[in-house]
Formats: C-alpha cells, structure tokens, sequence
C-alpha cells in the first residue's frame, strides 16, 4: 500500500513511476472484485443509451448508481486525484488516476479531495448528488483502460 498523504502531492514534488506502477497492478488485480463507489442499483447502464427527451442514440461513456442525497463516494481502488471540473450535466467530477487504468465520480453535491491528492481505496471522494443535481440523486461512475471507456459493472464487485 502508498503512504496516504493528507496534503496535495504537489508539496511532495511528484508521484514516482514505482507508485504508478503499484496503482495500475492493483487496480488490474481486482477486476471484477474492485468494491462499489456506493451501495446502490445501477440506474444507467454503460453503453448506447436513448436520450430521454430526443430519443436519438447516444453513448453513455459509465454508469448512474442510485444512492440516497449526500451518501459517502468512496474511491475504489488506490491512485490520485489528477483533474476536478464540473461538466454540465454531471456536476462536479473527480477523476482519479490508476496508471493505466482512470477512473471518474460524477454528478456529486460536495468534493471532498483535492488535485494532486494521493488517496486509498475506501477513502471518500465526495457526497453523492440531491434531487436538486442535474442528474438526480445518483452518482456517476466511469472506467478507463488506456484511452478506451469499459464498462464499470464488469470492473465490479458482485452485490
């Protein structure tokens, strides 16, 4: 395991290749066994979506898991926080880097990590969205591998 930092990694000086290389083994390890980011149903699937008010097809690049207003987000595997923006329509994401592997928390109410931060698998990333988010009270999750979007129920634990 990375020594946990409570302050960004900027203040280290910079995240060595062996700590990259630490972050990708293990994420790579647990496919299929990685714990969820919250309790919850999955609500949107990865994939080629109907866009509910145009009904054209459109491509949904993670998943929605329904959880209740303000429910702890919870990184699912160790690695650090590179970029936080909001995007409209997803509110606030945190985007964690693994190596290899990426990962993405969106449509979240309160952020609760920083850029540059190192963090640990559990450790809570944010509060998931309210009725008043733009995408309700879900938070969305996304997975890369390299450059390409993988679907993240198959990254997954089974419940």
């Amino acid at each position: 395991m990375i020594k946990r930092y409570s302050t960004p990694i900027a203040d280290k000086t910079e995240i060595t290749n062996s700590e990259i290389s630490t972050f990708q083994k293990e994420f790579a390890n647990e496919k299929g066994r990685l714990p969820w980011p919250v309790d919850g149903v999955v609500t949107e699937h990865f994939g080629t979506i109907t866009h509910p008010l145009y009904g054209t097809k459109i491509p949904n690049l993670g998943i929605d898991i329904a959880a209740p207003s303000q429910t702890p987000v919870h990184a699912v595997s160790d690695g650090y926080v590179f970029a936080i923006q909001p995007l409209t329509g997803y509110g606030d994401l945190v985007f964690v880097n693994h190596g290899r592997y990426k990962t993405v928390y969106g449509n979240l109410s309160q952020v609760m990590v920083h850029k540059n931060m190192i963090i640990n698998k559990g450790d809570v990333i944010g509060l998931s969205g309210d009725k008043n988010s733009a995408k309700g009270e879900v938070v969305f999750f996304m997975v890369r591998d390299g450059t390409k979007n993988v679907d993240p129920e198959s990254w997954l634990g089974k419940k």
